[in-house]
């Protein structure tokens, strides 16, 4: 009799009752109050391996399709790295840095007057925000800050410092 290999899921969906979710609300009210109308589900991604740069990932936000939208509640969903999140040396501090770093993609669509947009069916619109800055270390040990978003990021971090 051959025994069935059954397939490891990798994403679950977070109960609504972990105390991430609670740090995530208070996050939005702070500092997400544009997305305030947005439905954010929490999911841990599980045994995330790196890549082959031995980057890996903490977390990601994701939005939802319109397909997706049809058969659930969410506008957004985070995926949290469980087995990074729950380390010891993680800690809160980096857990509220990583999803406050995952609710800046998650944006509010709005049309050419200025409003919120919605769809036919009443629903908010919302869209992905890109990271402020991409680029290689190197490139800035070699030349500079040579682009105007390296300058603005250098200046966040040197307002940090003060």
């Amino acid at each position: 009799m051959h025994k069935k290999r059954l397939r490891k899921v990798s994403v679950e969906l977070i109960p609504l009752s972990h105390p991430a979710y609670k740090m995530m609300t208070k996050i939005r009210e702070r500092h997400h109050r544009h997305i305030r109308k947005a439905k954010i589900a929490l999911a841990w991604k599980k045994k995330i391996k790196p890549d082959r740069d031995g980057h890996v990932l903490l977390g990601k936000c994701k939005k939802a399709s319109d397909l997706q939208r049809e058969i659930s509640a969410w506008d957004f969903i985070i995926l949290l790295n469980k087995e990074v999140w729950e380390h010891e040396k993680f800690g809160s501090k980096r857990q509220k840095a990583l999803l406050d770093h995952e609710l800046c993609h998650a944006a509010q669509a709005y049309d050419k007057k200025g409003k919120r947009m919605k769809n036919d069916r009443g629903k908010y619109v919302f869209r992905m925000r890109h990271h402020d800055v991409e680029e290689f270390s190197e490139i800035v040990d070699r030349h500079g800050i040579w682009k105007h978003d390296l300058q603005v990021f250098a200046d966040a971090l040197l307002k940090r410092r003060k």
